[in-house]
């Protein structure tokens, strides 16, 4: 909770002093969420592997061939 906000709700009399500060304790001792960043970092690693394979593919298609290209896509669809 932001502490301006908690800080008027004391401010009016909604909640006691001592629950505001057993607020704040426990919003400032609260761990911190990763989950955001991990799935950017794995989006962004599937976005870079696809980028790399494609160049790959896209680069190498006369030796690969065609036919093996599309055998391979549709194995892992």
């Amino acid at each position: 909770m932001h502490q301006h906000i908690l800080k008027e709700l004391a401010d009016k009399g909604l909640i006691a002093p001592e629950t505001c500060e057993n607020i704040r304790m426990h919003e400032t001792g609260k761990p911190f969420s990763l989950h955001w960043e991990l799935k950017t970092l794995l989006y962004l690693g599937v976005l870079l592997l696809n980028l790399g394979l494609g160049y790959l593919i896209y680069d190498n298609i006369d030796n690969i061939g065609h036919n093996a290209v599309m055998v391979a896509i549709a194995g892992f669809a």
